[in-house]
């Protein structure tokens, strides 16, 4: 009987580890967004092994990566904000992207074509990506703690009340049970 006890003991306490593991990784990926995209040549086959380096403009903290085989990146687990997209590879101008940026929960696609020359020529393009996600209907935001904390109060004296904010989104539809 022991033996039993001890065995669903030791169970019960990886079961516990485990959850906690998923846990720290799970609150780990709140609050982070993911770039992607196709680095091509100019016929549109993709550049294999170029190398990709993400610059945070407010932080200037940079990742680095390389495409795969067939020219596709991914970054997951990105800081919001604006990032700098530098491109190089052998055979390729080096490419320079400004002002990509990534929010909260947003998959951003930024496909890059590269241009034929000297390594030591560069391509600067200094428009934004656009914004639409073509992959998903999803409409978010992210709301600020200065945003809520600036809101008045209710004019009948009645405290904030998170759900309220949801009225907030651009494109809700709806009602919040309780209304203003």
């Amino acid at each position: 009987m022991n033996q039993v006890r001890s065995f669903s003991s030791f169970r019960l306490i990886q079961l516990i580890i485990g959850l906690i593991a998923v846990a720290c990784i799970a609150i780990a990926q709140i609050g982070r967004g993911t770039l992607t995209g196709t680095i091509t040549d100019p016929t549109g086959a993709g550049v294999p092994n170029a190398t990709i380096t993400l610059t945070h403009m407010d932080t200037g903290v940079k990742t680095t990566g390389q495409s795969g085989s067939v020219g596709n990146y991914y970054f997951s687990n990105l800081v919001p904000g604006a990032y700098n997209i530098d491109v190089s590879s052998s055979g390729f101008r080096d490419y320079t992207q400004k002002g990509v940026t990534v929010s909260v929960g947003d998959t951003v696609t930024v496909n890059i074509a590269l241009q034929l020359g000297a390594t030591s020529d560069r391509v600067v393009v200094t428009a934004e990506a656009p914004q639409l996600m073509a992959h998903t209907s999803e409409i978010s935001t992210a709301v600020t703690s200065d945003y809520i904390l600036n809101l008045p109060l209710n004019v009948d004296g009645n405290v904030r009340n998170p759900v309220y904010f949801m009225s907030l989104v651009p494109g809700y539809t709806g009602e919040v049970i309780g209304g203003f």
